[in-house]
C-alpha cells in the first residue's frame, strides 16, 4: 500500500498531479482538489 500526503493549503503544481496518477491512475485532478476541499 502506497500513501501520499498533501498540505490542504498547498499549491498543487503540474507535476504533483503527474505523481499522484501515476500511483493512482483514478484520482484525476479534480478529484484530488475536491477531497482537499472536504478534509478542510
Amino acid at each position: 500500500m502506497t500513501s501520499i500526503s498533501l498540505r490542504i493549503n498547498a499549491y498543487l503544481r503540474n507535476h504533483t498531479f503527474d505523481f499522484i496518477r501515476m500511483f493512482a491512475p483514478h484520482l484525476t485532478r479534480d478529484a484530488v482538489r475536491a477531497a482537499l476541499q472536504e478534509a478542510r
